[in-house]
């Protein structure tokens, strides 16, 4: 994707200012504190092995430096069934969504990401239904520019 998005901007210069947006399925940095594993076999697997052995970005770093030498302003990814957000250096917000199938026991989420054009700054709602039916969606929180 790398030299996909190097080609464009060589082609077309206006490219290199368009908002930029990362999405991937693989969560780019680690969780800091690893969800609770729902079932007995990612139990077991946590205990035998570091909790992201087998589900971990492969040459994350790699990645995450071009994101902040491209000037990359939001990650998206899934992957992981708990929503969460964290910052890669001062400027790129990443968000992940959740589960919203309500995969493996956890509550249906959805996000909802905005930039703010006068600010370039992204704020994200997450939502969330813990019965897991889709019919009770609430704010569970809101976050804004830092």
């Amino acid at each position: 994707m790398a030299a996909a998005y190097n080609e464009a901007v060589s082609k077309d210069g206006g490219v290199a200012g368009y908002t930029k947006i990362a999405l991937v399925h693989h969560h780019p940095l680690p969780f800091e504190n690893e969800p609770e594993p729902e079932t007995g076999y990612q139990r077991l697997l946590q205990r035998i092995f570091q909790p992201d052995k087998f589900v971990e970005f492969e040459n994350a770093d790699d990645f995450n430096k071009w994101c902040l030498k491209q000037k990359i302003t939001l990650i998206l990814h899934g992957h992981k069934h708990f929503p969460r957000q964290s910052k890669l250096g001062d400027e790129t917000l990443i968000v992940g969504c959740g589960s919203t199938t309500g995969v493996e026991n956890t509550p249906m989420c959805y996000d909802i990401v905005t930039l703010n054009d006068a600010s370039d700054q992204w704020s994200v709602t997450f939502y969330m239904d813990e019965n897991g039916d889709g019919g009770g969606f609430e704010v569970q929180a809101v976050t804004l520019p830092s």
